[in-house]
């Protein structure tokens, strides 16, 4: 950013146009990019996410917890401490 700035100053009236015309073009490409992205209703994919949950549910571990402490990669690790 502060680069730019600085190249900005140092810029001729004629680079300056051209700089910004090269960043709307940027922007209008992305644009058209994003309008061509299929949208679905919210309602949908609140249902979507609810299906996948339901489905997951039995083999996610933050709900029916771990079979041993071993399997748990979030427990506390013993330490060693030597004296």
């Amino acid at each position: 950013m502060i680069l730019s700035n600085l190249l900005q100053i140092k810029m001729f009236p004629e680079e300056r146009r051209l700089e910004h015309l090269r960043e709307q073009r940027d922007l209008v490409a992305q644009l058209r990019k994003e309008s061509e992205i299929t949208r679905i209703p919210i309602s949908q994919s609140i249902q979507d996410i609810l299906k996948y949950c339901v489905k997951n549910q039995p083999t996610d571990f933050l709900v029916k917890g771990f079979a041993s402490q071993k399997q748990n990669p979030f427990r506390e690790r013993k330490t060693c401490i030597l004296f």
